[in-house]
Order: C-alpha cells, then structure tokens, then sequence
C-alpha cells in the first residue's frame, strides 16, 4: 500500500500543475524497461528496474523521486529538460545537482534532509513555485532575487 501524503500546493490559478499527491502513483511502474518514449510524467523510487530508462525519455517534463537512491538523484543532472520535480523522503548530501535544470519552474521537497545549504534552489533560472516540507538541517533560508513570476505568501 502506498502512502499518499495530504496535498498542500495552493491549487487555484496557475502557479502549480503538478501532479497532485494523491495522483501521483498512477505514474509509477516497476519497470521502466517497456515506459513508452512519450512519457510526460513518472513516478520512480529506488527500487524500480531499469529506472536509467527515464535519461532517454525526451518529452518527461515532471518527475517524482519517492526515497530515491543516490545514484538517481545524481542522474538529475542529465535532465535539463524537467519542468517540475518532485523530491520525497531522500537525503541528499547537497542540492547541486539541481544546478542544471535550466527548465524547471516546479520545484517540491518533501521529507529530504541531510543537505543545509539552499543556494542551488536560488540558482535555478526559470523557478516559478517552490514547495519546501519537513526539511531538516536548513538554518539558513538565504533571500534570493526578486522574481517577476514569483509570489510568495504574506
């Protein structure tokens, strides 16, 4: 039984197009050896056979890592065409590797610690929405630059 955590991205407008929590398990295979080229969106954890097999896929634009193993979150780097990126219970020792995905406006961190430096999230060009959940170890939540898309809470 999968657990779905509650969903707390503010739906109305258009900041967030995410796939909600609950929904996101229906883009999840055992094996990505058979995901057809086209896919838009997959989910993936550390267990998945040949989960390599989402770095060829040209049209994935939203990606799910639920307790990924290292190795996949290393792989991030080699996806620069990701658009929103989920990242669930995982402990990075950094997010460098986030640094490459030049096309992300999407960004959600659920239960990831292990990292204390949030700079690499600052770096990220087309950032529209970030959700930041249960982080640990982050003292420090740096002021970035104004964005002309970007609204935050008051």
């Amino acid at each position: 039984m999968k657990h779905h955590f509650a969903d707390f991205l503010d739906r109305p407008g258009d900041t967030w197009t995410i796939t909600p929590n609950a929904q996101r398990w229906s883009c999840h295979v055992d094996d990505l050896a058979g995901v057809p080229q086209d896919t838009e969106r997959l989910t993936v954890t550390a267990g998945d056979r040949n989960w390599q097999r989402m770095l060829r896929l040209p049209q994935l634009r939203e990606l799910t890592l639920h307790e990924p193993g290292q190795d996949q979150l290393l792989a991030l780097a080699q996806m620069p065409q990701l658009t929103a990126l989920c990242i669930s219970h995982a402990r990075p020792a950094s997010l460098a590797m986030l640094e490459g995905l030049s096309a992300l406006r999407e960004l959600v961190l659920e239960y990831v610690s292990g990292f204390n430096d949030l700079s690499p999230v600052g770096r990220l060009p087309a950032l529209h929405a970030l959700h930041l959940e249960n982080l640990r170890r982050v003292s420090d939540f740096p002021v970035w630059p104004a964005r002309p898309r970007c609204a935050a809470w008051p």
